[in-house]
C-alpha cells in the first residue's frame, strides 16, 4: 500500500498560518502577478480550452484580491503561488503541425 508523506507537520501549518508571509514570498506573488500580460499573450494561453484559461485567470485574481486587502499568511502566500503555477502549467495550447499544406 502506498502511504503519502506530508511535506510538513500539523503544527508547522498551524504556526505558517499565523506568520505573516516573507519578502520573497510576496517578490514572488507579484512576479507571478506581474507576467500575467505576458502569459496572455503567449500561444500556450491563447489554444488552451476556456476553462484552462479561466483556471489561470481565476488564480491571478485570487491573488491580486488577497494582496488588496492586506495582510497574507504564510500559508496563503504558499498556496496563491502554487495555484498560479499549477493553473499557468496546465496552459497547454500548441499550433497544430501540418506535414502537407496540400492535403
Amino acid at each position: 500500500m502506498l502511504h503519502l508523506k506530508p511535506i510538513n507537520s500539523a503544527s508547522q501549518a498551524e504556526d505558517n498560518a499565523k506568520i505573516a508571509m516573507s519578502e520573497s514570498e510576496e517578490l514572488d506573488l507579484k512576479d507571478l502577478i506581474n507576467k500575467h500580460a505576458v502569459v496572455q499573450g503567449s500561444i500556450k494561453y491563447k489554444l488552451s480550452s476556456f476553462y484552462k484559461r479561466y483556471n489561470y485567470d481565476q488564480a491571478i485574481d485570487e491573488a491580486r484580491s488577497a494582496l488588496d486587502k492586506g495582510t497574507i499568511s504564510a500559508t496563503q502566500a504558499q498556496y496563491l503561488i502554487w495555484n498560479i503555477k499549477t493553473a499557468q502549467d496546465e496552459l497547454d495550447g500548441a499550433k497544430v503541425k501540418v506535414g502537407n499544406l496540400n492535403n
